[in-house]
Formats: structure tokens, C-alpha cells, sequence
């Protein structure tokens, strides 16, 4: 019975992490939570929208769904120079420049 029982409380569980791949700090943070669970015994997949290609998913044992970004956001980061930081919480959508 207590064979049984040890094996019952050992449960593990299928878990999605939403990674965006937005700056470093959250991708870096959300990568060592997957990994984590993963060495804890849970099935974990990482769902990681690509918004900066340049930005590291940071996980390395969970398994990774990678969605392409859109080809609008592509050419914007594209534009950006790299020593430059975009504020997208200032940005206005409405103006063209």
C-alpha cells in the first residue's frame, strides 16, 4: 500500500509557459521557471512568440513552440538600431513617425 500510495502523490503535470521574447529580464526569468519544472518532473512546454530575434529564450530543457512574428514587427526591429531602446508603452500607433 505505501509502494501504491508513493506513487500517487508523484503526479506530474503538462504546464504551458508563455515566454515572449520581448526583453531580456522576462525572457531570462520565465526560461529558469520552465527549466525548474522540468528538472521538478513536469511536462513543460514553452510557447515563445518571437518579438525581438536578438532577445535569448533562455531555456534549454523544456520543450519550445516558436511563433514567427508578424512581418510588420519583422521590419520595425529590423530598423531599430541595436544601441537604441523602444519604449512601446510611449508609443502612439497613430503616428506615422
Amino acid at each position: 500500500f505505501l509502494l501504491i500510495a508513493t506513487f500517487e502523490a508523484a503526479n506530474s503535470y503538462k504546464i504551458l509557459v508563455y515566454n515572449s521574447k520581448f526583453g531580456h529580464s522576462h525572457s531570462n526569468y520565465l526560461g529558469q521557471i520552465a527549466d525548474i519544472l522540468v528538472e521538478a518532473g513536469h511536462n513543460v512546454t514553452s510557447l515563445i512568440p518571437i518579438m525581438d530575434s536578438a532577445v535569448r529564450d533562455c531555456t534549454e530543457k523544456s520543450h519550445k513552440i516558436y511563433v514567427q512574428p508578424d512581418p510588420e514587427l519583422k521590419e520595425f526591429y529590423d530598423n531599430v538600431d541595436s544601441n537604441q531602446d523602444v519604449n512601446f508603452f510611449e508609443m502612439n500607433t497613430a503616428n506615422p513617425i
